[in-house]
This record gives C-alpha cells, sequence and structure tokens, in this order.
C-alpha cells in the first residue's frame, strides 16, 4: 500500500510541478511583451509566420530576442492537407 501512495505522490508532484514552471513561463511571456509595448512601442507579435523570399518563417520574439526558424516545409504540408481534406468533403 505504502508503494501506491509513493507512487501517487511523485505523480501528483511532478503534475503540480509542470503546472507552476508552465505557468512561470507564461508570466513572463506576458510581462515581456507588456513591457515591450509600453516601454518601447513595439506591437509586433510574439509568434508569428512571416514570408520572405519564397520562404515561411517562424519568428519568436521573446526577451529582446527575435529567433526564426524555417517552416515552409510544413506551412506547405498544411496547404496540401487542407486541400486534400476539402476535396474528399466536396468543398473544393
Amino acid at each position: 500500500m505504502t508503494d501506491i501512495k509513493k507512487r501517487n505522490r511523485r505523480i501528483l508532484t511532478s503534475m503540480i510541478l509542470t503546472l507552476l514552471v508552465s505557468a512561470l513561463v507564461g508570466g513572463i511571456a506576458v510581462a515581456d511583451r507588456n513591457i515591450r509595448r509600453m516601454g518601447f512601442g513595439d506591437d509586433r507579435p510574439m509568434v508569428g509566420i512571416t514570408s520572405q523570399n519564397g520562404k515561411q518563417n517562424l519568428e519568436v520574439c521573446l526577451m529582446g530576442q527575435t529567433y526564426a526558424m524555417d517552416v515552409t516545409g510544413v506551412v506547405t504540408l498544411v496547404r496540401q492537407a487542407k486541400e486534400g481534406i476539402g476535396h474528399l468533403l466536396g468543398n473544393e
């Protein structure tokens, strides 16, 4: 019986810690966004997809840094899936 209690305690502890870390990261992101908006007049979205030279980039602006990742393949795949589903449903 004690093994079950220990296992349940570990699961509950990990769930609570995950929730707290998620809340902390979310709070930092919201505070960063509001500080940039109020202090610098920067209204760029925190996360967005931009197009440059035929490439799709996922840009994340956080803590004064901008990180970009090429997501052209993912965007193309999503568009093809959307067209395929529309074709199957007859919504061409």
